[in-house]
């Protein structure tokens, strides 16, 4: 089991932060992507929430910070398929979306 979880962390290493059952708790929820709330201010700094589409049952198009503060994404990001690559995605993703409102801010 716990060589598992290794390979999982290797994958996305935020999962380094979240401790053995709570990474099994968010493995074994993972066919369902709106589980991860609960477990999202342990693996991302200050994203409290993320905002699914209305229609899109897996269509993350915004994150929430505990603040309120909401950054929607520049694209959504699907949460299909392994959970360790859609979080990498969502990561990526939401750099990306931080830099453009940080650049739209400079102008």
């Amino acid at each position: 089991l716990s060589g598992y979880l290794e390979k999982k962390r290797l994958v996305f290493p935020r999962f380094f932060f979240v401790s053995d059952t709570g990474l099994l708790e968010i493995l074994g929820q993972a066919s369902d992507s709106h589980t991860i709330q609960a477990h999202l201010l342990s693996v991302f700094d200050n994203v409290k929430t993320v905002t699914f589409h209305e229609k899109q049952y897996d269509r993350i198009i915004a994150v929430n910070s505990k603040e309120p503060e909401t950054i929607e994404l520049d694209k959504p990001v699907l949460a299909e398929g392994n959970v360790e690559m859609w979080l990498g995605a969502l990561l990526k993703m939401t750099l990306k979306s931080v830099n453009t409102v940080i650049r739209q801010a400079s102008i």
